[in-house]
């Protein structure tokens, strides 16, 4: 996500440009990713759907907002009615309501094997949204990656495949929240962005509560779980964001992909699933896609840096 312009960020100490301490960051924040990600899996299985985007919201909107206004970003809110901005906010809102739903009676592991489409998303958006080049290194990688779905949802299995492509839609979301942000005017503080997208995200977890009902009353083991979401998105966001701001972003970028493992394991562990070599070999498919999508894109950045002064 491109960094907004708005209060002056410190310049990186020597720590924090090691190349080992930002590599360390990132995995910890895929860690705590995990965190959330299983959280939502737990609180989607014991209350309402509603609720969970309702207390997110509220929650990360108290976290964020009074850094912002602390930081004198308000001046920036008439920005905000902008349509990349609107857009970045219906996706914040889409994307977790559908990951949400799927996840109700999808198993962790596919889930998060689907979460790792992202990339991949938002190539293709980029091509066809941004007018991005795209070689046919990166075209084939994508068709890789998503006929390795199939792999996953193998159709014609009973009672998972709408399920599954209702959580691959809520990726999609979430690329075209990233698209979004990129065209977002970069002098809104990111900070602002975050605080409002999770006020939207709650505003419409009440919405839907007051709509649909609550069947699902949260009991007070479900408050302590709420916690550990909040707790593991906000830490996972702070910790991406000091990535972020603090050297080459690109070349930590593959540590992204560990949140898949931590969240293989986490299922594995503590929710008792036991994914089948069908689904293991998908999400390393997909996995290995977006590596190499990575990877070209950095060789071809590499490639123009060095012609750059041929060129005059």
């Amino acid at each position: 996500m491109r960094l907004a312009r708005g209060a002056p960020v410190r310049a990186p100490n020597a720590l924090q440009q090691s190349y080992l301490f930002r590599a360390g960051l990132m995995l910890a924040a895929m860690l705590f990713y995990a965190i959330a990600d299983s959280s939502a899996k737990a609180l989607s299985e014991r209350i309402d759907i509603s609720l969970i985007l309702f207390g997110q919201g509220v929650c990360g909107a108290l976290l964020f907002l009074p850094v912002s206004v602390a930081r004198g970003e308000l001046r920036y809110v008439r920005k905000l009615l902008s349509w990349p901005v609107l857009l970045r906010n219906i996706a914040e809102f889409v994307a977790p309501f559908c990951i949400l739903i799927a996840m109700t009676v999808t198993p962790l592991a596919i889930v998060g094997s689907l979460i790792q489409l992202q990339p991949l998303f938002v190539l293709v958006l980029a091509a066809f949204f941004l007018k991005e080049s795209i070689g046919w290194h990166r075209w084939a990688s994508v068709i890789v990656g998503f006929a390795s779905v199939l792999l996953i949802l193998r159709p014609g299995t009973e009672g998972l495949n709408i399920w599954a492509a209702i959580a691959v839609f809520g990726v999609f979301w979430l690329a075209v929240r990233d698209i979004a942000t990129r065209l977002i005017d970069p002098t809104i503080p990111t900070m602002l962005l975050t605080a409002i997208s999770f006020a939207v995200q709650a505003l419409f977890g009440l919405l839907l509560a007051l709509f649909r009902g609550i069947e699902q009353a949260p009991v007070g083991s479900d408050y302590a779980i709420l916690g550990l979401l909040v707790f593991g998105a906000g830490l996972a966001f702070s910790l991406t964001t000091v990535v972020l701001r603090s050297g080459d972003v690109a070349a930590v970028t593959p540590f992204r992909y560990s949140r898949l493992l931590y969240t293989l394991a986490i299922s594995v562990i503590f929710f008792g699933e036991r994914p089948d070599v069908w689904v293991l070999v998908g999400a390393a498919m997909i996995t290995l896609s977006g590596l190499y999508v990575f990877w070209r894109e950095r060789r071809l950045v590499n490639t123009r840096r060095k012609r750059a002064p041929e060129g005059g």
